[in-house]
């Protein structure tokens, strides 16, 4: 534990600028006292270390000797690094209370954001793995070959190929605690990894700090690896907040992307598990610009206009997992947020926001764009998301459109203009898939350039179910535009 109390203390030192942080007023946090082995409400703001592990299916003790083997090897390491109190979710929210889980909710990226240091157990399944190397915890034996004149030792594998093979870098909610800390100690098979915005060390590389560092020492020089858990576009070790508008609009995206592809315990948590990352990114505002997002698809406001919210709208399931891609009820259809499985944005290019008018709760609609500049402008967030939009849509005759299967893509041709159908879920028979065009169970809403909304009709409103991109442009379908009208879409 002496090398990673270093490591902390190097990086509370020596990064400043990239790695602290002052977190504002918590609503309620609680903790658990190292030293009396039970959980408290903070008082004040305390100096603490949080935890990120994997909860595994084993019911909890609440305190004393009973704590379990992942959270007892914790306690251990939290006080070896010199600090009292450690944060626990399953410990220290009450799982029971749906108001209070719903506030702890909302001040996640605080909470991880504001300790001092997360320890991230990422071997094992369940709360009674513990950390390996603490305690009675074993670690990996290390291979060793005995000859006549050498000996020969195999090396441990480099963290950052172990790391994201684990059952702990396939849950959702852990990407959202590894992206927000300041300063990670993670516990592998082999040995420990540390990694802030400044630096990252291991174990097993008896590293030179200063040596590696720039000449004002804030941080590694730039041909290290900036880690695995930044959020920044660049490899550079730079702060996210520094960057331009645009880079942390595309990082942004590139969490979402890897989010999509983790597994959840319960599909209500679709949005919660990512809304702290969303609210760290949306909080800064460089100039007259910053990023935010409607229902998890993000774009960029930039002096009273949307910026880049067609890429954030057309977005697609990854095509070699989309036949396993399902609904998820009571979120929007239009949304990702709405569907279980694995997206990508292909594009910058398709509908402009001025096209799009929110349904809000009392049931009035008013346009996107006036409603973005009105939370933007009073800084206050909306507590209920508009999950009913309507879109002013050209929607196409397809009379004339043949689709088929080729492998696990499907094409589509309208008159003489070839294109690809993006399905979300499983993907009926071709033949039965254009008799329901034909029969306006589904529809096809021109959105811009060359992309396609497919939507299900239902009595009041339609669904997303997928994307069609059509090589041609909206003069070459002139001729194919059936109606114009607003869409109902939920």
């Amino acid at each position: 534990m002496l090398r990673c109390k270093e490591w902390v203390t190097y990086c509370k030192e020596n990064h400043r600028k990239l790695c602290e942080f002052i977190p504002a007023q918590y609503a309620v946090l609680r903790l658990i006292d190292c030293n009396a082995f039970k959980v408290v409400t903070a008082t004040s703001k305390p100096l603490y270390v949080a935890l990120s592990y994997t909860w595994g299916s084993n019911p909890i003790n609440r305190g004393g000797d009973g704590f379990p083997r992942t959270i007892r090897d914790a306690i251990a390491v939290t006080k070896a690094v010199g600090y009292n109190y450690l944060w626990v979710d399953q410990y220290c929210i009450d799982q029971a209370n749906n108001v209070e889980k719903h506030e702890q909710i909302q001040q996640m990226d605080l909470i991880y954001r504001g300790a001092e240091l997360t320890v991230i157990v990422t071997v094992g399944s369940g709360v009674n793995d513990g950390l390996p190397g603490v305690l009675d915890t074993p670690r990996a034996s290390t291979q060793v070959l005995d000859l006549e004149q050498y000996t020969l030792v195999f090396g441990m594998p480099h963290p950052h190929r172990t790391i994201p093979t684990t059952k702990w870098s396939t849950r959702a909610w852990t990407l959202q605690e590894a992206t927000l800390s300041r300063r990670r100690l993670v516990f592998t098979e082999f040995q420990t990894y540390f990694e802030c915005n400044g630096m990252n060390c291991c174990e097993s590389f008896q590293e030179n700090r200063q040596l590696l560092h720039s000449q004002k020492g804030d941080k590694a020089l730039r041909f290290m690896h900036s880690g695995i858990f930044s959020t920044r576009a660049t490899s550079d070790f730079t702060s996210f907040s520094t960057e331009k508008p645009e880079l942390r609009l595309q990082r942004l995206r590139e969490i979402i992307i890897e989010y999509s592809s983790r597994d959840l315990s319960y599909d209500e948590d679709s949005l919660n598990a990512i809304a702290g990352i969303i609210t760290h990114f949306c909080e800064i505002e460089a100039t007259s610009s910053t990023v935010s997002h409607l229902y998890g698809l993000p774009f960029l406001y930039r002096d009273g206009q949307i910026q880049h919210f067609s890429h954030g709208f057309l977005w697609i399931h990854d095509i070699k997992t989309s036949e396993d891609a399902y609904r998820r009820e009571n979120f929007p259809s239009w949304s990702w947020v709405g569907w279980c499985g694995r997206i990508w944005f292909p594009t910058y290019i398709g509908i402009s926001p001025d096209r799009i008018w929110l349904e809000l709760v009392e049931g009035s609609r008013v346009l996107m764009t006036q409603h973005i500049n009105r939370i933007i402008s009073t800084k206050s967030p909306e507590q209920a998301l508009p999950k009913v939009i309507y879109i002013d849509a050209e929607i196409m005759n397809v009379a004339e459109m043949r689709i088929t299967a080729k492998g696990e893509a499907y094409k589509l041709r309208l008159g003489g203009h070839g294109g690809q159908l993006y399905w979300s879920g499983i993907t009926p028979d071709p033949i039965e898939l254009v008799q329901r065009f034909r029969n306006r169970r589904y529809d096809l809403l021109y959105l811009g350039e060359t992309w396609h909304l497919v939507v299900e009709n239902h009595p009041g409103f339609a669904a997303r179910v997928g994307l069609a991109h059509i090589y041609c442009g909206r003069d070459d379908l002139l001729d194919y535009i059936l109606e114009r009208r607003h869409v109902r879409l939920y």
